[in-house]
């Protein structure tokens, strides 16, 4: 039951106002169903962002310099060593 809510919700998700609609979506799952739900949301979400990772990695490869590489590893690496510090 989760996989086809899903279905019908997913135009939904790509809405700018995702939260009442996508609610209502919601109501009607029992308390497993929504788990279900949820995980599979979460699996939705997790790969469009992988997807979008991936596009940048080839745009940047395509696009960036040997210096501007080098000047995006830096900062990544800033902004992972203060996310692990925290």
């Amino acid at each position: 039951m989760a996989a086809a809510v899903l279905k019908l919700c997913e135009p939904v998700l790509h809405d700018s106002n995702v939260g009442g609609r996508f609610g209502l979506c919601v109501e009607l799952l029992g308390q497993h169903e929504l788990h279900l739900f949820g995980i599979e949301f979460h699996d939705h979400v997790q790969h469009h962002i992988v997807d979008e990772e991936d596009h940048l990695f080839r745009l940047a490869d395509e696009e960036l310099t040997a210096a501007e590489h080098a000047d995006l590893e830096h900062a990544m690496v800033a902004i992972e060593n203060r996310m692990t510090s925290s």
